[in-house]
């Protein structure tokens, strides 16, 4: 969907965000793409510098995907039938 708001004297765009697992941590705020994740309660937030746009949207999870490598987030959480002791049960 598309909508209209109107704030002083400018009308700005508003999108709704692509649907998928793949825009995980991604949200739009005040026209550019943003990521954010919260770690041991505290939240952390960096700008991707990319637009509202179907571009946008790709380079932001290139973007993000960069940023967790670099990080060395753990990625999904394991699932109980990954975990090795699940094979003892």
């Amino acid at each position: 969907m598309h909508y209209m708001l109107h704030t002083q004297r400018k009308w700005l765009s508003m999108r709704s965000k692509p649907k998928g697992a793949k825009y995980r941590n991604l949200y739009v705020w005040r026209e550019t793409i943003w990521y954010g994740r919260t770690v041991g309660g505290r939240r952390f937030r960096h700008d991707t510098k990319h637009p509202d746009t179907p571009e946008g949207w790709k380079e932001a999870v290139l973007y993000r995907d960069k940023y967790e490598a670099a990080r060395g987030s753990r990625g999904q959480a394991p699932t109980w039938a990954r975990c090795p002791l699940s094979q003892h049960w």
